[in-house]
């Protein structure tokens, strides 16, 4: 049984999920890709969802996302960072890393939309970069 502490319903997690979606534009209409793209999807919304129900990821009136770290995450606990959308600065900054340096795009991207150093997520729990990872890549996906 799932014991985890939810200060949001899903009513309203889930209507703050389409607000940033909306904002953002990104596309999630399922008709529109495979059944592999299908199961991504779901499972960034539902990573997204259960950050804004734990009260750890909310969208604002300015089209941004708050995330507020966990304590998991002991060097960043309790910070919050905002979230935009990437300017075309950060598809830049990833040129310069090979095809096989994969997380280096992802955290300079990441250093992009939240404007923090590169080297900010590398002492972030993974609790708290997953949800940060289901932003990024739900609007890349896109």
């Amino acid at each position: 049984m799932d014991q985890t502490k939810y200060i949001i319903d899903v009513d309203t997690a889930t209507e703050d999920f389409q607000k940033f979606v909306d904002a953002w534009e990104i596309e999630i209409d399922e008709s529109n890709f495979n059944d592999e793209e299908k199961v991504d999807i779901k499972k960034l919304q539902g990573q997204i969802i259960k950050s804004i129900r734990l009260g750890r990821l909310s969208y604002m009136d300015d089209e941004s996302l708050e995330y507020v770290f966990s304590e998991k995450s002991t060097k960043q606990s309790g910070q919050k960072i905002s979230i935009t959308r990437p300017k075309g600065s950060a598809y830049l900054g990833i040129d310069q890393y090979k095809e096989q340096q994969g997380a280096h795009k992802t955290y300079s991207i990441l250093a992009m939309m939240t404007k923090k150093p590169i080297s900010f997520f590398s002492d972030i729990d993974g609790i708290d970069l997953k949800p940060l990872q289901a932003v990024m890549t739900l609007f890349l996906a896109d």
